[in-house]
């Protein structure tokens, strides 16, 4: 008797999964926009080529494993999900994911237009995230803690393993906890009558912000780091589906909606210096006065100090200085102006005055090294 053939059937996905692979059917939907805006900026944001943004290793699996496409824009970044008709895993997550970016600044002079402390601090690093209760503002849905980017936003980068030391012999028994940015436990030791100290072992543990506690109370917040590379900055995201916050990525019916999140750096304001030198043996100016020339509806002009006379390098100069400080411009939009009466006769003399340059005659001032001057040279 011959053998029947049964006919081949396809078995049925009996899982919301399809059956093709998500990536050749995904259609890609923006979830999230990332701006990072300068007021130093003629157009507000970074040039390209100025600012860098990337995912982390952990992060770039991440990424793959919930279809999310990372995007990387002259002036911040942007994030896609995935999706089809029938399916899209970030719509179904059920546990936070946490995704982290390095943001990198290639431009030298970066601290000299912007309103932060004049310094670099290889032992600290900005960090900024998308926790609603870290803010003190949420209105414009700031990554920052402020309106603007702030010497506050920076924590300290330790190294995965580290030993942290006590101020005073601890008691038997004192627990000592570090969490993960979601708030997981990952590390716990109770101490010995008279500890002066706890080795914290995170090796095994991807880069991140974690919080030392001490019997429930946070001793410090630190961000771990064992790469060679000086970092600038790192952004960590939370996705939760069980956040409803103004940061949140659900609605109050678990439905994804797209998000806008903003990181504001401000421009540097400094007072700017005037120093006044002849360039001959005799003065031939007097009576120096430097004022603001520009000339528009409802402008306030700016003020200028009295002169003074000091001594620059061996001559003697005249300093005039702003009253107030100025924030700095890529295309600084001040007209200043020198008027003296110049020669025996004492004619009246007009000269427009060079503006303030990031990239040139900053000085700290040694007295005040929290105060950051323009100091501009002109000759007579």
């Amino acid at each position: 008797m011959a053998k029947v053939t049964k006919p081949f059937k396809l078995k049925k996905n009996k899982s919301r999964f399809p059956m093709m692979r998500l990536d050749f059917l995904a259609q890609f939907k923006e979830l999230l926009d990332v701006k990072v805006t300068h007021d130093y900026f003629a157009e507000g944001e970074f040039p390209s080529g100025m600012f860098h943004v990337r995912p982390t290793d952990d992060t770039f699996l991440v990424l793959q494993q919930h279809t999310l496409q990372f995007r990387s824009m002259p002036s911040g970044f942007m994030l896609g999900f995935g999706s089809t008709d029938q399916y899209s895993p970030l719509a179904e997550l059920e546990a936070p994911l946490r995704l982290s970016f390095v943001m990198e600044i290639t431009d030298k002079n970066f601290l000299n237009y912007t309103n932060l402390p004049f310094k670099v601090e290889e032992e600290r690093v900005f960090y900024f995230n998308n926790l609603g209760l870290d803010k003190e503002d949420t209105t414009h849905k700031n990554l920052s803690q402020d309106r603007y980017v702030q010497d506050e936003d920076r924590i300290e980068i330790s190294h995965p393993r580290f030993v942290y030391q006590f101020d005073e012999p601890q008691y038997d028994g004192v627990e000592i906890e570090v969490m993960d940015p979601l708030g997981e436990v990952v590390f716990a030791e109770i101490l010995e009558e008279g500890a002066m100290a706890c080795d914290i072992n995170l090796l095994d543990l991807p880069d991140a912000k974690y919080t030392l506690n001490v019997d429930g109370l946070e001793e410090k917040a630190f961000y771990t780091y064992s790469g060679l590379n000086p970092l600038f900055g790192i952004v960590d995201l939370v996705i939760d589906p069980d956040a409803f916050d103004d940061y949140s990525f659900y609605n109050d019916k678990g439905e994804l909606i797209q998000q806008q999140y903003s990181l504001n750096f401000k421009a540097r304001e400094v007072r700017w210096n005037y120093l006044l030198v002849e360039q001959g043996q005799e003065p031939m100016h007097k009576d120096h006065e430097v004022y603001d020339s520009f000339k528009k509806s409802g402008y306030v002009p700016i003020p200028f100090t009295g002169v003074e006379t000091i001594e620059l390098e061996g001559r003697e100069a005249k300093s005039i200085w702003t009253d107030v400080p100025i924030p700095l411009r890529q295309r600084q939009p001040q007209k200043f102006k020198l008027k003296t009466k110049r020669g025996k006769s004492g004619v009246e003399w007009i000269q427009p005055l060079p503006c303030a340059m990031a990239n040139a005659n900053l000085k700290v001032n040694k007295s005040d090294p929290g105060e950051v001057y323009s100091e501009l040279i002109v000759y007579l």
